[in-house]
């Protein structure tokens, strides 16, 4: 077991055996510290745990922060837990200017996380946990993975430390719990057997990644998805989750959804596939590019000249021949709204539907949408972005000129 020697720290502490031996560590080790416990008030005990938190920083000394958190979403209670816990550990990082976080995990949550990954098909860059990690921008370390709970448990009964148990642990309805009790009725040298495999797996891995993250540098902001072609079924969702992951998506994908994904990119040329919290992966014959949902749909009325700018156009005083347009006295006032399907414009060889010259010049899905197109008041298209004017609104001195 090896504590940081230099600066402070916080330790995350919830009262039970774990976290009490480590703090209990860090105290005989003389470990500048603050310490962090979490009240979720989800148990009748919860209030018990953090008194044995606070009695023994004050005998102590040590300084401990008590924060409280309700949770009112009553499904994945425990990754709602998870992600509170380690806010307030940020925050408290932030606050009393700490160079990171001690948690107590050891090496049966190592296996317990390992057989949770394999369960849930997660694809991961490394099974089970690193002694060193980042969540919440702050460095989180773990110094107690080479012990096991029964050593921490014998620790405990040693120094004859007062701590807490979660009686929630013993709840069959969550899949760790379930884990951990297979753990805990497992052989040491069955769990050996594990770890050996899971460190197999890693080294397996890391030898992937190497590669994975030589092919996502050069893909940049957009790929095309035929690049994937070349790859292994295994190397391919590699190289999806971890480009998806430097394009800012930072949400848990499972493998099976993750090869779904792949399926859908190279079965058609233009898809849009929804995927977490307001993100799509959208494909344009074949390019693949990663966007923010936002309001597709609007509409300005203007009943005079003015030049303006929106998220969606600017009109200005100068431009291209084709962002030109004349106006009439009988075209006020005039609408700007984005495209829609039945949308048509007037040519000089007939008339257009708009749609078709999306498709004719390959036009991406996602700027379709967010056309601006010009009607006057007889609801006529009298001017679309990349098009031009129609054949009536076209001259050689424009009244204004409208840039997408």
């Amino acid at each position: 077991m090896n504590l940081p020697v230099d600066g402070r720290w916080i330790i995350g502490c919830s009262g039970g055996s774990d976290s009490m031996a480590l703090l209990h560590m860090c105290q005989k080790s003389h470990l500048d510290m603050v310490v962090i416990t979490v009240n979720y008030h989800k148990r009748d005990t919860a209030d018990r745990d953090v008194k044995v938190v606070v009695d023994y920083c004050s005998k102590y000394q040590i300084p401990v922060d008590v924060v409280d958190v309700h949770i009112k979403e009553k499904s994945n209670f425990q990754l709602k837990a998870r992600e509170e816990r380690y806010r307030a550990f940020s925050q408290a990082v932030k606050k009393y200017e700490a160079k990171g976080v001690l948690v107590a995990h050891h090496k049966d949550d190592v296996l317990e996380t390992y057989l949770w990954q394999k369960k849930r098909g997660h694809r991961v860059k490394t099974y089970g946990m690193s002694a060193e990690s980042e969540i919440f921008d702050v460095k989180v370390y773990r110094p107690l993975l080479e012990m096991t709970k029964k050593d921490l448990l014998d620790y405990i009964d040693r120094n004859q430390i007062v701590y807490g148990e979660d009686e929630s642990n013993e709840q069959q309805k969550y899949t760790r719990n379930r884990i951990r009790k297979q753990l805990q009725e497992m052989s040491e040298e069955t769990k050996q057997t594990l770890l050996d495999n899971m460190l197999l797996e890693n080294k397996d891995l890391a030898l992937h990644q190497k590669e994975v993250s030589k092919v996502v540098e050069d893909m940049k902001d957009e790929f095309d998805v035929q690049l994937l072609y070349s790859f292994s079924s295994k190397l391919q969702v590699m190289i999806l989750q971890e480009w998806l992951s430097l394009q800012g998506y930072m949400y848990t994908t499972s493998q099976k959804e993750l090869l779904e994904w792949l399926r859908q990119l190279k079965s058609e040329e233009n898809r849009w596939i929804v995927l977490k919290e307001g993100y799509i992966l959208v494909s344009n014959y074949h390019k693949v590019k990663l966007v923010e949902q936002f309001s597709y749909e609007y509409c300005f009325i203007f009943d005079r000249i003015e030049f303006v700018h929106t998220p969606y156009f600017r009109i200005e005083t100068s431009g291209t021949v084709r962002e030109g347009l004349t106006l009439y006295d009988d075209d006020w006032p005039i609408m700007i709204r984005n495209w829609q399907p039945s949308d048509t414009i007037h040519l000089s060889f007939g008339r257009k539907k708009v749609s078709r010259w999306f498709i004719d010049h390959k036009i991406a899905k996602d700027q379709r949408l967010i056309c601006p197109v010009v009607l006057n008041q007889k609801n006529q298209v009298i001017f679309v972005a990349g098009i031009g004017s129609d054949i009536n609104h076209f001259s050689n001195t424009p009244s204004l000129f409208v840039l997408k």
